[in-house]
C-alpha cells in the first residue's frame, strides 16, 4: 500500500514545485507518480492505468489476482482521488482522474465483499470493512458530475451505482453484523460468568477443606492422599 512520507523526504522532493505539500492533508505529487503504476495491496501486487495530461493510456491497470473491490486497493484509490481534488487546479492532476476512473470503471457493479446484482462474475469473500474501499466513488462522482472539475457522464453514473449498491449492501448486512457481534457478546459473558463461578465453588470447597484440616491435620491429609491417588491411578488399590 502506499505510505506517506515524512516531513524531510516529502519536502526535498517537492522544492521548487508549483504546490505546497500539507502533511496529513493527502498523498504528495512525488509519492503518487512515483508508486500509482505499481504498489502491493498486501501481498498482492497491482498497478492502476496511468496516463499523460492528454488523456493518452501510457501503461495498463494491473489487477493482479483481485477478482472484487477489497478496501486496501480501494483505500490507495480512495487516497489518489482525494489528492485529484486537491491539486484539481493543476494539469498533472487530470492523469490522475483518468486513472482512478478507469479502477473505479472495472468494479463499480459490484457490491462490497463480492458478487453483483447482475452477474456471478466477481467472487464473494470480503466483509463489511470493504465499504471503506467503496468510498473512493464519493470524491469520483464529486469530481466528474455536472459541473464537476472533470465532468464526464458515464463515470458520474458509474461511481453513482457503486455508492447506491455500498448503500444498499451496508443497509442489509449491517444489522446480520450486529446481530452476530451481540451473540459473540452474550457467549463471551456467559463463559466469563461460567469461569467465576467454577473459581467461586473452588474457593469455597479450599475454605471448607482448610477448616477441616485446622480441626483434624492428620485425618485430613491422609484423605486427601487417598482421594489424589484415587484420582490419578483408579486402578491402584490402596490397602
Amino acid at each position: 500500500m502506499l505510505l506517506l512520507v515524512g516531513n524531510v523526504a516529502v519536502k526535498a522532493q517537492t522544492e521548487g514545485s508549483d504546490f505546497t505539500f500539507e502533511e496529513g492533508r493527502c498523498y504528495s505529487k512525488w509519492v503518487i507518480n512515483s508508486r500509482i503504476g505499481t504498489f502491493n495491496a498486501n501481498t498482492t501486487k497491482m498497478g492502476f492505468a496511468t496516463f499523460d495530461e492528454k488523456g493518452t493510456l501510457k501503461t495498463a491497470r494491473d489487477d493482479g489476482k483481485k477478482t472484487r473491490l477489497d478496501y486496501v486497493p480501494g483505500l490507495v484509490a480512495k487516497g489518489i482521488i482525494e489528492a485529484t481534488q486537491y491539486y484539481s487546479q493543476y494539469p498533472w492532476a487530470k492523469p490522475w482522474f483518468l486513472s482512478i476512473a478507469d479502477f473505479g470503471k472495472k468494479w463499480y457493479q459490484t457490491l462490497p465483499g463480492g458478487g453483483t446484482p447482475t452477474t456471478e462474475e466477481f467472487e464473494g469473500g470480503g466483509s463489511l470493512d470493504d465499504i471503506n474501499g467503496f468510498k473512493l466513488y464519493i470524491t469520483l462522482y464529486e469530481l466528474a458530475k455536472d459541473g464537476g472539475v472533470f465532468a464526464d457522464a458515464n463515470v458520474s453514473s458509474q461511481a453513482e451505482t457503486a455508492i447506491n449498491n455500498a448503500q444498499k449492501y451496508r443497509n442489509e448486512e449491517l444489522p446480520a453484523a450486529k446481530a452476530k457481534v451481540d451473540q459473540i457478546l452474550k457467549e463471551a459473558e456467559a463463559a466469563k460468568q461460567a469461569r467465576i463461578n467454577e473459581a467461586n465453588g473452588q474457593v469455597a470447597r479450599f475454605e471448607d477443606t482448610y477448616a477441616e484440616y485446622i480441626k483434624y491435620p492428620l485425618i485430613t491429609k491422609k484423605r486427601m492422599f487417598y482421594e489424589t491417588m484415587e484420582e490419578i491411578l483408579p486402578d491402584l488399590k490402596v490397602i
